[in-house]
């Protein structure tokens, strides 16, 4: 079953608290999960009001028990479910409507979002205050935006099939890179990012040198070549070679990387040697993220609403899964959890080994774009907010 909650619940409470309002209310929905499309919901509405001589409040309900166990988390009993309500905390406002891309600065000082209009802009996250806008960045929608290592520098791509590097000080693009044939699904920096990966539905995956603009190798599958690549990430492993194949490498040897494809297969590849490690068959519904947890472990989010756990060691078969039955938007990983939104933006975090922990509530509007840079923030395209 799935919980969502009135997006100005916490200030309902707060209201009740500070004794702006004697007593007020807000609303509770259950779903289940299989029904979320449909709009079938069961809605409860609970009674709040401040308790006399106390500092808190208290909450009345004919048909459930809602507690509040620390400041913005709350249990809730219904019907023999129960539910860990996590309130997601609005860093500022953004004052756009159509974003499509979304990324934090390493340093979380600044935001970078794309929108469908092929605008680019770069934001403060203390105020909101758009920083610098860059008006037809891309000639289409902005599918992918991330930062350098530096925070002064930024990658984007959109459906024009264009892949620039931007100067965000003067709002420059030094360079342009242009090979793939079909939508670009992703981008992956190699370290410090003088090199770069990008995958595309034409089923190829490019290694790019920042410097020269060079392509320097591309990545297909062995057996399947047009099978669209979704999604990419670097791990770490072992190398054959002592030195790069080329001189335009840099960070290459030793790493792992592995790729999602559009037929739900998750293809392995040694870096530096170009060689196709192993693939693992597809689960009939493509890869969304590739995300990596620890050494050996990776886990990867399916469109059809399954996250699955694999161990490198035997990738044979997966460890862990959970199934929210429902199309998976973004999933994202900090240092203990991942998040994932799905739906039409419902957000639940998970730990590494796929077991719930909460689902997250309060945001204004619906959630589908997530950044972490161990802190995990979600975009709503008219605000941002912070777990």
């Amino acid at each position: 079953m799935n919980i969502s909650v009135q997006p100005s619940f916490q200030d309902v409470i707060d209201d009740a608290k500070d004794l702006r309002e004697t007593t007020s209310s807000f609303w509770i929905n259950f779903t289940q999960l299989e029904q979320l499309d449909d709009g079938i919901t069961d809605e409860q509405v609970i009674q709040v009001s401040k308790v006399e001589g106390d500092d808190g409040v208290k909450f009345e309900s004919d048909n459930l028990r809602f507690i509040q166990t620390e400041p913005g988390d709350y249990n809730v009993e219904y019907k023999g479910y129960e539910f860990v309500l996590e309130t997601a905390r609005r860093v500022c406002g953004t004052g756009l409507e159509n974003a499509t891309s979304f990324h934090i600065s390493p340093d979380e000082t600044r935001y970078l979002i794309g929108d469908d209009g092929g605008s680019l802009i770069l934001g403060s996250l203390a105020d909101g205050c758009q920083k610098k806008t860059i008006k037809s960045a891309h000639y289409s929608t902005i599918t992918r935006s991330c930062f350098f290592p530096s925070g002064e520098v930024a990658l984007t791509t959109g459906l024009d099939l264009q892949i620039k590097i931007w100067n965000l000080q003067d709002g420059s693009s030094p360079r342009v890179f242009k090979s793939q044939k079909s939508r670009i699904t992703d981008l992956v920096m190699v370290e410090r990012g003088r090199n770069f990966l990008s995958s595309s539905l034409d089923g190829t995956i490019n290694l790019w040198d920042c410097a020269s603009g060079m392509c320097i190798s591309t990545f297909k599958r062995s057996r399947t070549v047009n099978d669209g690549v979704t999604a990419l990430c670097i791990a770490k492993g072992e190398s054959k070679l002592q030195h790069t194949k080329s001189s335009y490498e840099h960070g290459t040897l030793g790493k792992t990387l592995i790729a999602g494809h559009n037929s739900g297969t998750v293809t392995l590849f040694d870096l530096g040697s170009r060689e196709e490690i192993l693939n693992v068959g597809g689960f009939q519904s493509a890869v969304v993220d590739v995300l990596k947890p620890s050494e050996f472990n990776v886990l990867i989010s399916y469109e059809n609403g399954k996250v699955k756990s694999w161990d490198l060691r035997n990738i044979g078969t997966h460890t862990n899964e959970i199934d929210l039955k429902n199309t998976i938007n973004s999933t994202v990983i900090d240092d203990e959890s991942i998040v994932v939104s799905y739906a039409t933006g419902y957000l639940s975090r998970l730990t590494h080994t796929l077991e719930s922990i909460s689902t997250i509530v309060g945001t204004e509007d619906n959630v589908t774009l997530l950044a972490s840079q161990g802190t995990t923030y979600l975009c709503s395209s008219s605000s941002i907010y912070k777990l």
